[in-house]
């Protein structure tokens, strides 16, 4: 229940970010801004409204992100812990020998 509340504030903070980075092509947060405003016929207080409103929206993400990539990290350091209790040496060797072999699969698909 809570991973799909935690989902849908995700979805819900990021989706103004997601059409204002969907609605021009350029890679530069102000001419982002800058084609909207043109698009919607901001008055240049809007602009400005608009601007510290989306710089709000992404300290407020980049902090949700941050927040859950440390319970992440607690949960990962915790699961090794109790891992290492119920494994042998050579099979905790095997586990991190898969473990990187998956993470070099994953991060060629990324590319």
């Amino acid at each position: 229940m809570q991973r799909k509340v935690i989902a849908a504030l995700v979805f819900a903070l990021c989706l103004p970010a997601t059409v204002v980075a969907k609605s021009s092509e350029a890679k530069d947060p102000g001419q982002v801004l800058d084609r909207m405003a043109q698009d919607l016929g901001l008055s240049a207080d809007q602009k400005a409204q608009m601007e510290t409103i989306f710089k709000e929206e992404q300290q407020t993400v980049e902090a949700i992100f941050k927040d859950q990539e440390e319970k992440l990290k607690t949960a990962q350091e915790q699961t090794r812990s109790s891992l290492q209790q119920v494994l042998t040496p050579e099979q905790l060797d095997k586990l991190d020998k898969k473990i990187a072999e998956r993470n070099k699969k994953r991060g060629s698909k990324k590319r």
